[in-house]
């Protein structure tokens, strides 16, 4: 749903685990849509995001499709969420992760999650693999022993849940439910579809469809201020702006580079993120 680096970059705050340019949701409650319907987005698209808190830049974000190949020597895609602090922020919370789903954007569900997070001192990392025919997931935390739940549902993971809503009809006014699984349970999410809004960004003047996806207050997430959610107001569905409302000021991340995407033609692609370019030639790269 929304990335997670819009609280890992937030000091302060209470922890909440991850959920990405997090954190959206779908479910058979909502209306159905085909699978051999194409999908608004393909393997290439690549976003990155300049993430702020109380108007600073603190770090950046970038959400990828690439393409991969099962097990089973099926086409799928591998989507990769990672978030990083800037130099000067490293000093006062540090942070590092990095998400990965391996997507059929056939069946349009995940068949494994994994997550390494670094943030200030915590460190974690789990995986989870998914069995959707048999609803069972393979739930493993570190080096800890597997543990085997059933979902009674087909389920999304914390990343691959932001593209399957991408595919979702959305109507100003309705809400969708989504069954999410993470950290060894089902959760049931409402996402309300709140109206259209045109924002001045980086990349030009993106006419945007607003959503708000209602926290719970414990499991995957600690509910602690309003969420919103901005995606282009066409077919793409295309994440431009997140953000978070925490007891000190906001955490936000808007759209500074897209490619494999065709934004509106007054978003133009000459924005480069000079921030990006210095991450990448830290040792280690991102």
């Amino acid at each position: 749903m929304i990335p997670r680096f819009l609280y890992a970059m937030a000091p302060g705050r209470r922890h909440v685990s991850y959920a990405i340019l997090g954190y959206i949701l779908f479910t058979g409650v909502a209306q159905a849509v085909s699978p051999h319907q194409p999908l608004p987005f393909h393997a290439g698209e690549e976003l990155t995001f300049k993430v702020s808190w109380l108007g600073i830049s603190v770090g950046i974000a970038t959400m990828k499709i690439e393409p991969h190949t099962s097990d089973a020597g099926e086409s799928i895609w591998r989507l990769i969420s990672t978030a990083r602090s800037l130099p000067f922020f490293d000093a006062f919370h540090k942070v590092d992760d990095y998400a990965e789903s391996l997507f059929d954007p056939y069946t349009r569900l995940p068949s494994y999650f994994f997550i390494r997070q670094h943030e200030g001192q915590r460190r974690s990392r789990y995986e989870m693999i998914f069995d959707q025919p048999q609803r069972l997931v393979t739930y493993r935390k570190r080096d800890q022993p597997a543990r085997f739940i059933a979902t009674q549902t087909d389920v999304q993971d914390p990343l691959s849940v932001l593209y399957r809503v991408r595919s979702m009809p959305l109507t100003v006014g309705q809400s969708i439910v989504v069954p999410l699984f993470n950290k060894g349970k089902t959760w049931m999410t409402e996402v309300r579809v709140l109206q259209r809004e045109r924002l001045k960004l980086p990349v030009g003047k993106i006419d945007t469809i607003k959503i708000q996806p209602l926290l719970r207050e414990a499991g995957i997430f600690h509910h602690q201020g309003d969420m919103f959610v901005w995606l282009t107001d066409d077919a793409q569905r295309v994440p431009v702006q997140l953000r978070s409302d925490i007891k000190i000021g906001a955490v936000q991340a808007r759209l500074v580079e897209a490619k494999g995407v065709h934004l509106e033609q007054a978003a133009s692609q000459r924005f480069k993120s000079p921030h990006r370019d210095r991450l990448a030639a830290r040792p280690g790269g991102w």
